[in-house]
């Protein structure tokens, strides 16, 4: 049901089946940009845009916020006057759609930070369609810096989409090469990026904020400096990205946060290849903390990806316990980035609290947190946004967004993710302003969860005629309630986990290995899970059952032989990649004749010598399958080099051959004979040149 919003505040109904979401732009401005150009040296600046929208059930952006923050430097002092997006192409000068806000003018600027924040009301028809316009298409639209010296505009620059990535790694004396000893000082860090690149990842626009939570260090501790290197465990490697702490920052002995935001320039080959690394290959860069005595590096760790959780609510005032009289309410989303160690359970976290708040008049926003508890209690704060009076002001209008994020490292925020992570309705969100101290409007953090239900299983290569699965290999789960939020390997330490968000998968009564949760709304059922088939499963019929803290399923049965081979394809093809640089086979770059090729499948059953189940695969000791499949193209045999688990991976096998002389797209088969078993694997297309 639809209601129209008045003037910043929004009846409870019209809350109802919204979502938000946050999306990150980047802006290079110049004003050699402006039309027509000014001369002289330029005023410069780069700016994050983060855009805060509302979506109904359909989609359809129905209000939001644009956050504004702008590092620059003006080649004459002026006054900025104002901040604007403007909509039009980057050779004409066009209207302002959304507008920064800027009341008072920034007097006598030269170089600085601007941070401000433009709310997009319903009822301003302009601004919202230039919103959901912006959303589609960036590249039509232009942010625009005015000064007292230049009002028609100081620099400006086209609005370019931007990838966010959070890293993070467990910061440590021991991971220092040599290693420190006799030393406590330890951090956990996360590295958030918002990077606009280019169609080969190369980054065209980056900004890059390090985020540490340290403790261990003793009194009289100084840090010196704190840095991206690039290299591997193991390996001292040259700093790529710094944060500029070159003084001497005093250390608490209590525990303390290091945070630093770095504006990358691409023209600078170290900063622009390491931005392009954190995408790529993460773990081939560490950050590193110096200080006075360790000034080499007194605590590092390898960066790792994180998964990501995303939970939306609408916060509503008579949830509050009492009930709130006021027609005010919330669209939130709570964001966990998290890394797991090898029983899955977090470890660590990157949270983000989103929220786009709707007041009848002027407020002062004072705190948003998760609390402890069911619908019907108040209960205590268990993970903190860090938002206050203090570095909130106070919204004349009512309607508005906060965002905030930050590591979470104490053992209570971390017992607390967990229990979201598993059962997010047992704790709730609730944000608080300085006239409800208590709480202005909460809603559990999701609804409860039901009895999970199997709607089918099959191989884990997405082919419905796959319906068999051998010991190690993957398979596919479908249903509904199959989990409280998705997860993948992404953030696990070395092995794929028994259980996943309170997930746990049962085949033949055996604990499978997952490898991911997901949940797509586009799809009927919307939920699916990749499991590993377990190593010591007993081959026939056996069933499958899948468990959470809504309940346990019923049984769904599974054939399991010895080997049951399936190739994994995309939309171009089959997955192979060239032996001589581990590069993808794909139309572009096809397989030649004669060269070496892995085509990567699942289900090809034992190795030798064993795994056990979620046991990720090294290149130290290969895991083999024998005996070797055959291969044919077409029908063309190919000579089979060897077949095995591919290091870092659990149950992703990789079958090596020579290609033979064929050409054009060929119609690839893999055929396995174990246990007195023989069975052909699905048909995938690999392009020969």
């Amino acid at each position: 049901m639809k209601k129209t919003l008045f003037l910043g505040f929004a009846l409870a109904l019209s809350m109802a089946a919204q979502s938000v979401e946050t999306i990150p732009y980047r802006v290079n401005l110049s004003s050699l940009n402006e039309v027509p150009a000014i001369a002289g040296d330029p005023s410069t600046a780069v700016a994050t845009l983060l855009v805060h929208v509302t979506r109904d059930a359909s989609g359809q952006i129905v209000s939001g916020a644009v956050d504004f923050k702008s590092v620059y430097k003006l080649a004459v002092t002026s006054n900025i006057t104002a901040m604007h997006i403007h909509r039009g192409a980057a050779t004409a000068n066009g209207p302002v759609v959304i507008d920064s806000t800027l009341s008072t003018p920034v007097a006598d600027a030269t170089s600085g930070t601007l941070a401000l924040q433009g709310p997009v009301l319903p009822t301003n028809t302009n601004a919202l369609t230039a919103l959901r316009d912006l959303v589609a298409d960036p590249s039509g639209f232009y942010l625009n810096m005015h000064t007292a010296r230049n009002p028609g505009g100081e620099m400006r620059g086209q609005l370019l989409k931007a990838d966010r990535l959070v890293l993070m790694t467990f910061m440590s004396p021991d991971n220092e090469v040599p290693a420190i000893t006799g030393s406590t000082g330890k951090a956990v860090c996360a590295i958030n990026v918002i990077a606009a690149r280019n169609a080969n990842g190369v980054p065209i626009s980056a900004e890059v904020t390090f985020d540490a939570n340290y403790s261990g260090f003793p009194d009289g501790t100084n840090f010196t400096g704190f840095h991206i290197h690039n290299g591997p465990a193991g390996v001292n490697a040259g700093v790529v990205i710094n944060t500029g702490l070159s003084g001497q920052v005093a250390a608490n002995a209590a525990g303390g946060n290091l945070r630093y935001e770095v504006q990358i320039d691409p023209a600078n080959p170290n900063q622009s290849a390491a931005v392009y690394g954190l995408f790529v290959a993460p773990s081939q860069y560490y950050v590193n903390v110096h200080t006075t005595v360790s000034p080499g590096g007194a605590a590092r760790g390898q960066l790792r990806n994180t998964d990501r959780m995303n939970f939306q609510t609408t916060l509503l005032p008579s949830n509050e316990i009492p009930a709130v009289n006021l027609d005010a309410s919330a669209n939130a989303a709570f964001t966990m980035h998290t890394l797991r160690n090898n029983e899955g359970w977090i470890v660590a976290g990157y949270t983000i609290f989103d929220v786009n708040y709707r007041f009848p008049g002027s407020v002062q926003v004072t705190g948003t947190h998760i609390h402890d508890g069911a619908a019907s209690v108040n209960g205590p704060v268990v993970i903190n946004s860090g938002l206050s009076a203090a570095n909130q002001p106070v919204n004349p209008t009512g309607f508005g967004n906060v965002f905030r994020a930050l590591v979470q490292s104490s053992d209570l925020a971390i017992r607390s993710m967990n229990q979201v992570s598993i059962d997010p309705n047992s704790t709730y969100y609730n944000l608080h302003t300085s006239d409800f101290p208590g709480g202005v409007f909460r809603s559990q953090t999701a609804p409860a969860l039901n009895t999970p239900q199997i709607s089918a299983v099959i191989a884990g290569v997405s082919d419905p005629t796959m319906n068999k699965v051998a010991p190690l290999g993957w398979l596919t789960i479908f249903g509904s309630n199959l989990l409280s939020a998705p997860g993948s390997e992404a953030a696990f330490e070395s092995k794929a986990p028994l259980q996943l968000n309170g997930t746990a998968v049962l085949i033949g009564n055996k604990p499978a290995a997952i490898i991911s949760l997901a949940r797509d709304n586009g799809l009927v059922p919307t939920d699916y899970i990749v499991a590993q088939v377990p190593a010591d499963v007993t081959l026939g019929t056996q069933p499958v059952t899948v468990v959470t803290a809504g309940g346990s399923s019923a049984s769904t049965n599974v054939t399991v032989n010895s080997v049951a081979p399936a190739l994994f394809f995309d939309t171009l093809g089959g997955i192979a990649f060239h032996n001589s640089d581990l590069t993808l086979v794909r139309p572009d770059s096809p397989a030649v004749p004669g060269e070496q090729i892995g085509i990567v499948g699942t289900n090809l059953g034992l190795t030798v010598p064993p795994m056990q189940t979620g046991q990720y695969a090294t290149a130290d000791a290969f895991a083999f399958v024998l005996p070797s499949p055959t291969v044919k193209f077409g029908t063309t045999n190919a000579t089979v080099v060897g077949a095995a688990m591919l290091p870092g991976q659990a149950g992703v096998y990789a079958v090596v051959v020579v290609v033979p002389s064929v050409s054009g797209n060929n119609t690839v088969t893999i055929t396995q004979t174990a246990g007195g078993v023989t069975a052909n694997s699905n048909a995938v297309t690999i392009p020969v040149k």
